[in-house]
């Protein structure tokens, strides 16, 4: 009777050991879901056009360019192939962008902006 006794204490004990890991378990599962919703949150509010033009701010960049470039026996060809370039204002607006095809233009589109620094008109040459 006594080893029944013994062995029913420890199933109750790991009986309650287990319910209170499990709730332990729940409460930590609420804390990442309130976490991931105040991270989606904050990234809604940001605008990653604004981010961009801050970052071309800061660098003080003025021009992109991309080039492609075909390889021979692993070494890149000294001139490459302009794919495109983007030019941009003092403020980090765009001012135009060009993109190329067999080293002529394929799309360009100018940009121009009004005194509050927003897009006032987006102009497609061909």
């Amino acid at each position: 009777m006594a080893f029944f006794l013994f062995s029913m204490k420890n199933i109750l004990v790991g009986f309650i050991a287990l319910m209170i890991l499990n709730g332990c378990n729940s409460i930590d599962e609420n804390i990442d879901n309130d976490v991931q919703a105040k991270v989606e949150e904050a990234e809604i509010e940001i605008d990653k056009e604004d981010a961009y033009r801050k970052f071309v701010l800061k660098n003080r960049i003025q021009t992109k360019k991309a080039s492609a470039f075909q390889y021979k026996f692993g070494e890149p060809i000294e001139h490459g192939i302009l794919v495109y370039e983007t030019n941009y204002d003092r403020k980090g607006n765009i001012l135009d962008s060009i993109v190329y095809s067999s080293n002529k233009v394929s799309f360009h589109e100018k940009y121009t902006y009004n005194e509050k620094n927003e897009l006032d008109n987006a102009c497609t040459i061909r």
